[in-house]
């Protein structure tokens, strides 16, 4: 629909994609949406440096987001 979606890392604020776009430089990244109403955040060759919460925002009215704790 009209809504924005948004993969951030918590420690560093950094969005990492918006929507469809991949914004972080970093090439282990990647955008993953197999359906119209799915994303996924993809590191590749994950790092100690990699260990974070992540969140999946969507902005609805009442703002929607996940966190995932990468470990």
């Amino acid at each position: 629909g009209t809504h924005n979606l948004l993969w951030l890392r918590v420690r560093d604020g950094d969005v990492l994609a918006f929507d469809d776009m991949l914004i972080t430089q970093d090439q282990r990244f990647k955008l993953i949406k197999k359906a119209a109403n799915e994303s996924n955040l993809l590191i590749q060759g994950v790092r100690l440096s990699d260990v974070d919460e992540y969140v999946c925002q969507i902005n609805t009215d009442n703002v929607k987001s996940k966190l995932v704790n990468l470990i």
